[in-house]
């Protein structure tokens, strides 16, 4: 008996000795990570080889995993060697021309029209969005010339490591399995991120307003202009009448030009703040005659816009020996 159990343990020291030790890795692969390189896969499939593709952007809740998944597919598809891919330096220059981030929507058109300038073949756009409790990526890849989809890829990816901490570092919200973030609050939409649309003011329109003294009643046809972002030129016309006076005729016009800053709101609409300055023209007709009153003016002016259509504005008005004031609402066309 004492020999048949000395050879049974025998025959398990030299098993364990044979296989060897069983190694497990510390950590299984980053979901993120494995979705990344399936992706420049599903892509290499799909779109002709020799092509040359733009990665133009990836529309999410924060900049720095957009940038991250952009940096990782364009690192697959070089060492891939299927097709070429568009330098990132050249497309960050049609970036701040543009003036559209990483991270932000840009449609179909303006895609295309990027991509016929830098004379690549494909474009490559996608988007991460929050579904509970974990995240969807989808990729689509266009042909510039015909706008026909060459591919649509979409997975659903748990709420990793890397991508939770991705997310967080560039301000977006997590998420983890039951609905709820990490500070144990239920999920809530995203915050809209601003986009070059709302950040620019382009507009046309006509208000009514008044002084409180002459003119007693003004109509004003105006314009904004909005060459750079988060601020416009506003350029006018104020057309006055009344005088207040049952003795005198009053009439003026006053040719003006503003430049504001404009802070848009979440939804629609913003409010402005700025200042500028015009020349007016006034008559006043009584009865033993006219008179005229010509002079330049400086204003400074606030306002705000709503819903993109309603705008309700404030000017302070002086010539440096006098000071007014208009009040005016009016409606505006947004571009």
């Amino acid at each position: 008996m004492k020999n048949a159990v000395f050879a049974w343990i025998c025959m398990l020291v030299f098993a364990s000795c044979v296989s060897g030790p069983v190694y497990t890795p510390a950590h299984a692969p980053d979901e993120l990570d494995s979705a990344i390189r399936d992706v420049t896969s599903y892509l290499n499939a799909n779109i002709p080889e020799g092509s040359k593709i733009v990665i133009l952007n990836i529309q999410s809740d924060s900049i720095i995993l957009s940038d991250y998944i952009i940096e990782e597919l364009t690192a697959h598809a070089v060492n891939d060697r299927i097709f070429t891919v568009v330098d990132r330096e050249q497309l960050d220059v049609i970036r701040a021309e543009q003036n559209f981030q990483l991270s932000g929507e840009v449609d179909d058109n303006t895609a295309l029209s990027i991509g016929r300038f830098l004379g690549a073949q494909t474009i490559v756009t996608g988007r991460v969005s929050t579904v509970v409790e974990h995240y969807r990526l989808s990729i689509r890849a266009l042909d510039v010339q015909t706008a026909q989809i060459q591919g649509q890829y979409n997975r659903n990816i748990a709420a990793g490591r890397t991508i939770n901490a991705l997310i967080t570092r560039g301000g977006g919200i997590t998420a983890v399995p039951g609905g709820s973030h990490a500070d144990g609050k239920q999920t809530a939409e995203v915050p809209k991120q601003e986009t070059a649309r709302e950040a620019y003011l382009w507009t046309l329109g006509a208000s009514v307003g008044t002084s409180f003294a002459a003119p007693w009643v003004i109509g004003t046809v105006h314009g904004t202009i909005a060459p750079f972002r988060n601020s416009f030129f506003e350029v006018g016309m104020d057309f006055g009448f009344a005088s207040g006076d049952a003795d005198a005729d009053y009439y003026s016009l006053y040719p003006f030009v503003h430049y504001a800053y404009y802070k848009p709101f979440r939804k629609s609409g913003g409010w402005y703040a700025g200042g500028g300055g015009g020349f007016m023209v006034s008559r006043y007709s009584f009865p033993e005659g006219d008179a005229a009153l010509n002079y330049p003016v400086a204003a400074i002016t606030t306002g705000v816009n709503l819903l993109n259509m309603l705008d309700i504005s404030w000017t302070l008005r002086t010539n440096f020996v006098n000071t007014g004031n208009k009040l005016a609402v009016g409606f505006v066309y947004r571009f």
